[in-house]
């Protein structure tokens, strides 16, 4: 928390500390997803430092609620 304490309270570091993070995640996802580095180092490096995440998140209006239609097909024995 001092970086970002220290972020909040001078605007010329605060920009400094986005484009250093911007470079550093940058630089792991490059590395990890091109063989020079271990591929779960990096997932687990972006998800904790840089707020990624696993899964797909739907939001809407709560009012309207996303309806799911599948069709499954029914096999029945013939007798």
């Amino acid at each position: 928390a001092v970086l970002s304490d220290l972020a909040d309270k001078n605007a010329y570091f605060s920009q400094a500390l986005k484009k250093a993070k911007a470079i550093q995640e940058s630089k792991i996802f490059k590395m990890s997803f091109g063989n020079k580095a271990n591929a779960t180092m990096g997932i687990f490096a972006l998800k904790n430092c840089h707020e990624w995440k696993d899964g797909r998140e739907f939001t809407g209006d709560p009012n309207r609620p996303i309806n799911i239609t599948t069709n499954i097909p029914l096999k029945f024995d013939e007798e």
